[in-house]
């Protein structure tokens, strides 16, 4: 498997629910496995190599708080969000106490939780990005096909670096002059330096695949 690629476990007894999220989340370009129960979410976790585990509390037969309790049985455990109806300061208080990285109370945005696992995402150490048969490493800042570097001007590389730190993340061309071009007189430059980095990411940068713009808000890179 590719350290690259983001494994994502869904807890939740609510058929409904867990089928809608893990479409969605595919979507945005992650692997999704699913557990109905603890029991079936610790199997899980013995046989893949989750990243993010997004973990409902008022599970039948355990709640969700068990996990933590049987973390001595299990691989070390990955990043955990819980995601619940109990939404009261003392839960939220309990699950971030027991070690989880997040709580977000249902119902909620489906990009909100995108936002919450991007943030989770964003502070793992040494991750490298894959774009087909690309890779970028972003505190190196270098783009490679296998070992041989892919040449960036400083701009196209302020640019990647920007959107590594938010992937799945629309990102709207406003921002990005804002903060990657600060020294533009017109917005027109995203779109050129975007235009240009497309072509060293992309094997068809008239039909891109992980820099792809989004309804007209923006641009957003997957991978």
């Amino acid at each position: 498997m590719k350290d690259s690629v983001i494994h994502i476990l869904i807890v939740d007894d609510d058929d409904r629910l867990r089928e809608l999220l893990k479409r969605y989340l595919m979507q945005q370009g992650f692997v999704v496995c699913c557990a109905g129960t603890l029991a079936e979410a610790k199997i899980a976790l013995g046989l893949f190599q989750i990243q993010v585990v997004l973990l409902d509390i008022m599970l039948p037969e355990q709640k969700g708080w068990d996990l933590f309790q049987a973390k001595a049985d299990l691989p070390p455990l990955p990043a955990v969000i819980f995601m619940s109806a109990l939404g009261q300061p003392q839960d939220r208080t309990k699950g971030l106490a027991l070690g989880a990285q997040d709580y977000i109370v249902k119902p909620f945005d489906p990009e909100e939780l995108i936002f919450r696992i991007q943030k989770i995402l964003k502070h793992m150490p040494g991750r490298t990005l894959t774009f087909g048969k690309l890779t970028f490493h972003p505190q190196k800042r270098l783009l490679k096909q296998g070992q041989d570097p892919i040449p960036l001007t400083e701009q196209e590389t302020k640019l990647l670096a920007y959107f590594s730190q938010r992937l799945y993340q629309v990102i709207s061309r406003q921002e990005l002059a804002r903060h990657v071009f600060p020294q533009a007189s017109n917005i027109r430059v995203v779109d050129v330096q975007i235009s240009r980095l497309r072509k060293k990411l992309e094997q068809d940068p008239a039909n891109p695949q992980f820099l792809i713009s989004s309804r007209a808000q923006g641009y957003i890179l997957k991978e």
